[in-house]
């Protein structure tokens, strides 16, 4: 499937997608293209001719003067921008413009006032009476917390039928992600001896690292919890296919480091309650909203699965969009 081609018509909505800033939004901005492009919702937006499709995203970096003018609020001009963003936001516009990041909204109210009204503005960032105006659908970072994560259909169905053992093993299964390489030392070994008491106590323990994991950690979760029974995976050289999404679909409970907002993000994508290894009150932010919402908790001896429903930001925001266009685009009826 694809959005369009440069410069010209062709089957399907056209977007750009414009980055400024990092967090959590424009990961959420990269996420929501797979998700509009999951067929079931393709299937309502297809009719739509799209023009002028930017594969790679538009990065909206500034010099120091546009950065000046933006945080003086000065930047709502179109002349502050000039010359180098001008020539980026010219005809033929696009279906949609995803923009992603705070600092994106002078480039939505540019957009806004010269496409008259041909494109669909999305804007993730910080929420204001600005960027409602500015904008035709919003979401807020938090919308996206912990984390923006989208699993394509496909992949989840691949992985139900290639795990589908996994779900008969016996006991209480616990997945459990490992990063490490931005945990301090104490933290460090503070997770590994609650994953070796959770594993000690019976619990059926699936460890899978990430690209990330030090090979000292590597080393040491092998050491220690191999002979408790649990399994490590860390790549497909030395432990063959990677069985991370088959782990999440038949798991009882997710195991993260307090480094780890995507893996609580993808385990509570698919509903699973979240044990975050980590203490009260050395907890991140993304930590404690998820404790907050009771999508998570702390991973104490003796904790038991609870349940949760399915947590999908990056699904509901495509949805919206997908009602925006299907609004603006009805299908032809014959």
């Amino acid at each position: 499937m694809s959005f369009g081609q440069p410069a010209r018509a062709a089957l399907g909505p056209s977007v750009w997608r414009c980055s400024a800033g990092s967090g959590p939004e424009v990961g959420a901005a990269a996420s929501l293209i797979p998700a509009l492009r999951e067929m079931g919702r393709w299937a309502r937006i297809a009719h739509v001719r799209g023009e002028n499709h930017r594969p790679e995203p538009v990065i909206l970096s500034r010099d120091r003067l546009q950065s000046a003018l933006v945080k003086v609020g000065l930047a709502r001009d179109v002349a502050a921008l000039r010359p180098r963003f001008e020539e980026t936001f010219q005809a033929p516009w696009p279906t949609l413009a995803i923009f992603a990041g705070a600092d994106s909204l002078p480039f939505v109210e540019m957009l806004r006032a010269r496409c008259e009204g041909a494109t669909g503005i999305i804007y993730l960032g910080p929420l204001s009476e600005r960027a409602g105006r500015a904008a035709d659908i919003a979401f807020a970072p938090e919308h996206f917390s912990p984390a923006p994560v989208f699993f394509a259909p496909d992949v989840i169905e691949d992985a139900e039928h290639h795990w589908l053992s996994l779900g008969e093993e016996p006991g209480l299964r616990l997945s459990a992600r490992v990063r490490g390489d931005a945990l301090s030392p104490e933290a460090t070994r503070d997770s590994v001896a609650r994953l070796e008491a959770l594993s000690r106590a019976g619990g059926r323990l699936w460890v899978t690292l990430s690209p990330s994991t030090p090979v000292h950690l590597r080393q040491e979760l092998r050491t220690r919890l191999t002979p408790l029974g649990a399994r490590v995976w860390e790549s497909e050289a030395v432990d063959g296919p990677n069985p991370y999404v088959g782990r999440l679909l038949f798991s009882h409970l997710a195991l993260v480091g307090t480094d780890d907002p995507e893996g609580a993000a993808e385990a509570a994508y698919f509903g699973l309650p979240v044990a975050i290894l980590g203490r009260q009150g050395a907890l991140p932010r993304w930590a404690n909203l998820e404790i907050a919402t009771d999508r998570a908790r702390l991973a104490e001896p003796g904790i038991k699965p609870w349940a949760t429903e399915a947590h999908r930001p990056v699904d509901v925001a495509a949805d919206a969009v997908v009602a925006h266009l299907s609004e603006r685009y009805p299908p032809a009826r014959w």
